[in-house]
Parts: C-alpha cells; structure tokens; sequence
C-alpha cells in the first residue's frame, strides 16, 4: 500500500521485559510471582476478580515487590536505564492493597526510590499507610516447603534477610516494541542503542527524529509516565499540524538537481542519509526531508548537484578571501550546526587561538570535496582542520561515510604532493568548545614542525 501523507507520528509504544529467562525470580516457575502489568489486570474493577486481591482463592497476606527487574544492570538480558515508572506504579499498587486488603502487609524491595515531583507525596503516603520500604536488590525467590522467600540485601545495615511472600511482584523493565524496532527501520530514522526512537533534539524540538516531517512521542522514544507522554504527544501533533495545514517555511539549504545534466546513476541517493533522494522516473531531492548536509555533492559523476549558499563558486571565494596575502594561514572547515557553534562559543568565552586561523562554514565535512582543499593549499594554506559533529549527532552510518570521506580527502591531496598531515579532523562537541580550541592549538604547533618545504612547489607554481 503505498500512501501519501503530509506528516508521520511514531507512537508505537513500548512492552514490558519478560521475566521468564530470568531463573532467580521464578517467574512461571511459581503461581505465586506476577508482574506489575499482571498485577494492575488483577485489581481493575472489570479484572477477572472484581477487583479483589484474590490468589487461588485466598487473599495473600504478605506482598512483596520487586523493583528494578531487567532494569539499571549490566549484565545479559537487561537494560542499563531506569523504567521511571516503576517505583510510581509500585507505590500506587502498594497504597491500593493497604487500603482495600485489611490485614495484607506489603515490602518493597528497591534499589532507589524515584518518585519525582508530585509522586513524592504518593510516596509519603504509602508510608503512612504501613508499606514496609528495603533498600536492597534480590538475589533470589525460592520455594522451600511450600513457601516462597524472597532473598534481599538490605543495604542500609540489617544484612541478608528472607522475607516470607505469599504474593510476589516484579517491576520489571520497559523495552521498545517491536512495532517501535520496526517502523524506525522503514522509515529510516536514528535509533538509540537501546533500539527507542531518537529524538535529535530533545530539549530545543521535542518529538522530533533524524528526519523532517517525521515526528514521535510517547515511550516510542523512551521510558516515561503517561503525563508526559501526553505533552509529547501535543507537541507532535503541532508540529505535524504545521506541515499539513498550512504552508511549510524551510531554509533555504537544501540540495538542487540540475535535470539535463542528471543521468539518473543513483550515486547521490545512497550517499543520503536521509532519503531525501528518489527517483521517481527522474531523480529529484524532496527539499522537505533534504537536511543539507551535502554529502550527495561530490559524490555526482556529472557534477549536477549544487548546495544553495555552498556552490563550488562560493566555497573557493570564501577560501580565497581568507588566506588572502600576507603570513600563514590555517584554514578551519567548520560544519554549522556543531562545530561552527562551538567556535562562537569559544569566542563569547574570551578563549584565544592562534591568529593564523581562518574558519569557513560548511553545511558539513561531507559537502567538500578534493578541489576545494587542494585550491586553499595552492593559495597559501599550510594547514586545514575538518571539525564536524553532525555524524556524532545523527549517528550510525553517516559516523562510518565521515571517516570514509575525510580518508578519500586525505588521499586525494595527497597526490599533489601535500603531506597528509596538514589536514586534521576533529569530531566537534557543541558543549565542548574548549576542546576544539586546544586541537586547533595542537595542530598549529604541529604545522609548524612540520616547515613548508612539501608546500614551497606547489605554491610557487600556483604562484
């Protein structure tokens, strides 16, 4: 089926770990271990006991929760991240029973309480009600005559206990869907290393992925509590709204294919990471979905594609109107979104570099090409540093085409007779903008070891 939409949402949710691998917590071994999600189905008033906590016809007496199952560990089968809502959903079941179960006493076993905001009084309050809190792991649940016990450490000073359990609960960890692994698949945008969605900006664009027009929410993207899954939510939906409902202003940094020139080989397509490139009896770039990075420049046999406000034509006047004449220059290709930033930073923070640095914004390292880099060297460069952090920032793949592509730079002007060591790059951090400054530094001095004797032809023949 193929259909034609104005905006995507990725709201594929997430499942809950399985705990039936995991032999220490004699989940499916034991009638008597459930887990939280279990647990909820049992107590809903339309639940298969009215809502009455009844196990094999009786009422357990003794409840004990675990927190953490699969969660905040390192070892197979488990994740390294917190579920945040765990110890929340821990609590409200808790302060259920206590209320509804006389007589039933209830132990949760945590690692750390995280009820943040107004969870805390929800946590106070399970106190007040008598829910017993161990700050401890579980090592194990047995049966042992008929009984199960719950083996903890209760790190806070009274050593190894066993608590006698006539019901246990496991909070056990939030994993992506399958439907989550999938979609990012097809559709082609970055996933974490725990395989969520990843938003590329969190904190400046919520909701939003690798690709424009594509937008997620909910624990599609991570772990969360309903409350913020339905700001995120809202936040997609606006965000989708604007493109579907009214006109879409982009900037204008976006790719463009000249038709007659195009023999439609294909090459730009897969040098973008984006798939921004189809072809649709002729290739064409969606402007939309284009992120300008311009990786699909020098990869075009027949020179058809151009970079608005990075032309051939611009970048070797930006390289001319930089070195200039006078004393050595070090020319420093800097991508605009990262490392770009990170030099104004510098500045803003009165940090100083050597005079000899001329920066150039690039869409990215991946926009350059050999041409450009040997032109800066013929004109008087004696050195050229690459900083670029959008690779780091969308991951992946494009991580793997950056090295490949500064490598094919490095050998390319290798040929002319200039020293590879003259070009340096620098994977960029936007908050590390002192780090980039003490490389530009390094490599200056580095430069400067090296003399000009490599240069001296090339230059005096340009000359």
């Amino acid at each position: 089926m193929h259909i034609v939409v104005g905006a995507i949402i990725i709201a594929t949710g997430h499942e809950e770990l399985n705990p039936e691998d995991r032999y220490d917590t004699g989940y499916r071994r034991y009638p008597e271990v459930m887990t939280q999600m279990e647990l909820a189905r049992l107590l809903a008033v339309n639940g298969p006991t009215n809502g009455k906590l009844h196990l094999n016809d009786k009422v357990p007496k003794r409840v004990v929760m675990v927190q953490c199952v699969g969660s905040r560990e390192s070892r197979p089968g488990s994740v390294p991240y917190c579920s945040k809502v765990c110890c929340n959903v821990a609590i409200k079941h808790a302060s259920y029973i206590m209320k509804h179960s006389p007589g039933t006493k209830v132990t949760i076993c945590y690692t750390d309480i995280r009820a943040a905001g107004g969870y805390e009084d929800y946590y106070r309050e399970a106190q007040e009600l008598g829910v017993r809190f161990i700050r401890g792991r579980v090592g194990e649940v047995v049966k042992r005559q008929g009984q199960v016990l719950v083996r903890v450490e209760d790190t806070l000073g009274k050593g190894i206990l066993g608590l006698q359990a006539d019901l246990v609960v496991l909070s056990c960890a939030i994993l992506p869907s399958e439907g989550t692994v999938e979609v990012a698949k097809v559709l082609g945008v970055n996933s974490t290393p725990e395989l969520f969605v990843q938003e590329t900006q969190p904190k400046l664009e919520p909701g939003s992925t690798s690709k424009r027009g594509i937008f997620v929410c909910g624990t599609a993207c991570g772990a969360k509590d309903i409350g913020e899954s339905i700001m995120q939510a809202s936040t997609a939906a606006i965000h989708a709204c604007e493109l579907v409902l009214r006109d879409v202003e982009i900037r204008p940094e976006y790719a463009l294919i000249d038709g007659d020139k195009c023999s439609s080989c294909g090459e730009c397509a897969e040098a973008c990471s984006t798939g921004a490139i189809f072809n649709d009896g002729s290739v064409a770039i969606d402007p939309m979905s284009c992120v300008g990075l311009g990786a699909c420049v020098p990869k075009c046999p027949e020179h058809a594609i151009t970079m608005i406000g990075s032309s051939d034509r611009e970048l070797f006047g930006r390289i001319e109107g930089c070195i200039g004449s006078g004393s050595r220059k070090l020319i420093a290709f800097l991508d605009r979104e990262i490392a770009y930033v990170a030099a104004d930073n510098a500045g803003a923070n009165h940090l100083k570099y050597s005079s000899s640095v001329r920066i150039i914004s690039v869409p990215s390292v991946l926009r350059l090409e050999p041409k450009h880099l040997c032109y800066a060297f013929q004109k008087g460069a004696v050195g050229i540093f690459l900083g670029d952090g959008t690779a780091k920032a969308e991951g992946g793949m494009l991580q793997e085409k950056m090295r490949l592509h500064v490598e094919w730079l490095k050998s390319e002007v290798a040929k002319i007779g200039v020293d590879q060591r003259r070009i340096f790059f620098y994977e960029a951090y936007l908050p590390h903008y002192k780090g980039m400054v003490s490389r530009l530094e390094c490599f200056n001095e580095e430069l400067e070891r090296l003399g000009l004797m490599d240069l001296c032809a090339l230059q005096n023949v340009n000359n």
